[in-house]
């Protein structure tokens, strides 16, 4: 897999707006409010986590879910290569 000028300067640019995000560089912070509860994440790349326990009305919900937001947009990630054979994907819904 090669990289073009172009497609290095894409994952640049998208790293630069990553970090300038209120999410990560903001006040409070995804870093500040996991921090406040005595956990240290690393933001330079993006986050990877699991849904926090939570309560909807009546309900007492726990984690399960997993979520992962990256430095790189969706665009950038497919133009370099880096996700391919995009167009077999098929969303499920449950019943």
């Amino acid at each position: 897999m090669g990289y073009n000028e172009d497609i290095a300067a894409r994952f640049i640019a998208d790293q630069t707006a990553w970090l300038t995000r209120d999410e990560v560089a903001g006040p409070d912070n995804i870093s500040d409010g996991a921090a406040s509860v005595g956990h240290e994440v690393e933001s330079s790349y993006g986050y990877y986590g699991v849904t926090a326990p939570w309560k909807a009305g009546n309900l007492d919900l726990c984690g399960g879910v997993g979520q992962i937001n990256t430095v790189f947009s969706w665009g950038t990630l497919c133009d370099s290569g880096l996700i391919y054979d995009i167009g077999e994907a098929e969303i499920k819904i449950a019943s």
